[in-house]
């Protein structure tokens, strides 16, 4: 296994504990025993040997990795300071900006709150009733398990309808009434979630990459060219003000095929990007498309280490 790169991707960090399964943490300790263990089998890439692989300009004795992060989450920030940087390693930190820009929360982190907070059952009549629908449409059950592959049929299923079916400005004004409901005002909660201006720059002046993941943390694949061009180049405009300069990363939303354009060229060409990250499960190889990079979650990798 020479000549190749895993990227590997984590969202929650942290050792909190939730009542139900809306939010699936990997525990502190565990992270950390899970980096020792990558670092004695596989060679842990910065993210400029990994762009000078990608681009065909380098490459590695031995088989290497890369670590991202999804969404611009606090634990990310803490999990760089403590454990990542006294060992010398630097990550990709793909962030959305309407957190910091708008103080409203991304649906996706409103979801997992509130499926961790309330039953499943009552979650789910909860939103049902609210949008007015069932879970009987041709396609829900067989799209949802292909993107939730690790939820229950029912979690799936309503998971994939809020994603991926129901106008995403009614599923964003749910969600917020359901958190107001429960007592949580959305400030708060985006600065409970979210990393500050002030920790993203600290970020990249420690040697991390702050990328970008759209403005409002939609699937990209179902805008069309305009919308497309505005979600984006928000978020990249935001980034660029605030960091001093233009990423040219970029990590696809819920990274499935139907949420990554089938058509990169707006994002390479039109904005500046050089490389995209799905969640097309496997190893980057020589010569892969750099807008079209494969990557795993992390607990995947036992699957790739074998």
């Amino acid at each position: 296994m020479t000549g190749r790169l895993l990227l590997v991707n984590y969202h929650y960090v942290r050792d909190d504990k939730y009542p139900y399964g809306g939010i699936h943490p990997i525990t502190l300790d565990a992270f950390s025993r899970q980096i020792d263990r990558l670092r004695a089998r596989l060679h842990l890439a910065m993210p400029t040997e990994a762009e000078a692989f990608i681009s065909g300009s380098g490459g590695f004795s031995r088989p290497a990795i890369l670590l991202t992060f999804d969404d611009g989450l606090r634990d990310h920030f803490g999990v760089a300071r403590t454990l990542l940087e006294p060992l010398g390693i630097r990550g990709l930190f793909f962030v959305c900006s309407r957190p910091l820009l708008e103080q409203r929360a991304l649906t996706v982190q409103k979801i997992h709150w509130l499926r961790a907070t309330m039953p499943p059952n009552e979650f789910r009549s909860k939103v049902l009733e609210r949008v007015q629908r069932t879970l009987n449409a041709p396609g829900y059950s067989r799209a949802a398990l292909i993107n939730y592959p690790y939820d229950a049929p029912g979690d799936a299923q309503v998971k994939h309808l809020l994603n991926f079916v129901l106008p995403r400005d009614l599923v964003d004004v749910v969600t917020s009434e359901m958190l107001c409901e429960l007592g949580r005002d959305e400030q708060d909660f985006c600065r409970d979630t979210y990393m500050s201006e002030a920790e993203l720059k600290e970020l990249q002046a420690a040697g991390h990459i702050v990328a970008a993941h759209s403005h409002s943390h939609v699937p990209l694949g179902q805008l069309d060219e305009p919308a497309l061009a505005s979600e984006v180049g928000r978020n990249l405009a935001f980034l660029e003000a605030t960091l001093g300069s233009r990423p040219i990363w970029i990590s696809y939303p819920y990274g499935s095929a139907s949420a990554v354009p089938q058509d990169t060229s707006l994002l390479a060409d039109g904005l500046g990007l050089r490389f995209g990250v799905t969640m097309s499960r496997g190893w980057v190889e020589p010569g892969q498309h750099p807008m079209k990079l494969k990557r795993i979650n992390n607990n995947e990798l036992d699957e790739y280490l074998a």
